[in-house]
């Protein structure tokens, strides 16, 4: 996780295009891009489509650390504690998101 520090305001686009790592995703994902609320400073939901339901990706600052936060979500049951992941752990995101999306809802582990 990245250590504390001052991060720039959700509204700072430059400064956070700077934090906010590129990622890969594989062709036959789906992806969604959601406004913010109010921790988030970006978020998008995944799914393709032999799966029901989608994977929520969170990017927000959480007790002063960046993180990727990544739950399952099930005609609207949403996973608990789903897992986090540093903002440089790009590869880790995409594997924790493919794990997800050939786990049936349900039966997510976290």
């Amino acid at each position: 996780m990245t250590n504390k520090q001052q991060h720039p305001s959700k509204d700072d686009f430059n400064e956070w295009s700077k934090i906010i790592p590129f990622i890969n995703f594989p062709p036959e994902w789906q992806i969604q891009v959601l406004p913010q609320g109010r921790r988030q400073i970006a978020r998008f939901r995944v799914t393709k489509h032999d799966f029901e339901g989608y994977i929520s990706i969170i990017f927000e600052e959480y007790c002063d650390q960046l993180q990727w936060e990544v739950a399952q979500v099930f005609e609207g049951d949403v996973e608990t504690n789903p897992p986090r992941l540093a903002p440089e752990e790009t590869k880790e995101l995409i594997e924790c998101i493919a794990k997800k999306l050939i786990t049936p809802p349900g039966e997510v582990d976290g």
